[in-house]
Order: structure tokens, then sequence, then C-alpha cells
């Protein structure tokens, strides 16, 4: 193993470790999610496979643009909520899954930006961007996607 490999992974296990001890507010815990695309965006409605494949950054293709998945910050209420719904993990789980992805030299985490607001803004001016949010967030600049054609809200969406 290299030696920027091996930074890389403990790295990763500082990372997870301190999201595990991080306290934070748990309002969020029970919210629903929406995901969310600029309203200019080719992008109206994604599968939760789709949505899944992004965010353990596998190439995703949507109305023929590349899907640019942006993560919240680490230990954030509504990240923790987003990990375990989509990609099926605890919050003491996710740095250990991508320390193993890295091991593996599979493919890398998407891009997690400093603050869930930050997220949302990349989500409203980068074409391709998507991210998770929570519904009182979209506004006249972001469209919040249907997932496996369910609008949020409706019975059936998988982010309630």
């Amino acid at each position: 193993m290299t030696k920027s490999r091996l930074r890389l992974c403990i790295a990763m296990v500082i990372i997870a470790a301190f999201a595990v001890v991080l306290p934070y507010p748990v309002g969020a815990a029970g919210k629903p999610l929406v995901v969310v695309a600029a309203v200019s965006s080719p992008f109206q409605d994604i599968s939760v496979g789709e949505l899944r494949r992004a965010f353990l950054g596998e190439a995703v293709t949507l109305g023929g643009k590349r899907v640019i998945p942006i993560n919240h910050p680490l230990a954030t209420p509504l990240r923790d909520r987003f990990d375990q719904l989509v990609l099926g993990l605890k919050p003491d789980e996710v740095g250990r899954f991508w320390v193993d992805r890295s091991i593996r030299a599979q493919s890398p985490p998407p891009k997690t930006v400093q603050s869930p607001e930050l997220a949302v803004r990349i989500a409203m001016s980068l074409p391709g961007a998507i991210t998770y949010a929570a519904p009182e967030s979209v506004n006249d600049k972001l469209r919040a996607l249907k997932i496996d054609g369910k609008a949020p809200g409706q019975p059936g969406y998988p982010l309630n």
C-alpha cells in the first residue's frame, strides 16, 4: 500500500470516528427527505437504485446528463437519514464502508460539502448536481425529483 493510500485510509477512519462521537440535533431525524436538482436540470424522476448507485460513486446518467451527487457533512441528521434509507448504512457504518471501498480500489465517495445549505446551493447552480434536503428547502430554483415515479408526500414515496 502506498503512503498516500495509507494516509487516506487513516484520515477516513478518523473522520468515521468523529462521525460516531459528535452529537447533533435530532429534529430532522423523522422528517421526509426530498432529492433536489436545479429547475433547469433535465432530471425529473430517479429510481431508488439509480440514487443508490450515484451516491455509491457509480456513474449514473439521467436525461442524457451525468448525475453529480453532493453529500451533506457526516453526522448531520439529514445525512444520517439518507445513508440509512438509500444506502442501508447506519452512521457508525459509513466510514468503515468508504475505507473498505478505498482499500479495494473501488469508486470513491461522492463529494461531501461543509454544510447542507452549501449542498443545496450547489444543486441549484451546478448542472447535473443532485442532493437531498428537507422539503422546505425546495424553492423556485430547485425541483424535488420524483423517486420511482412517486412525488414527495405521495403514498409509497420511499424517503418518507
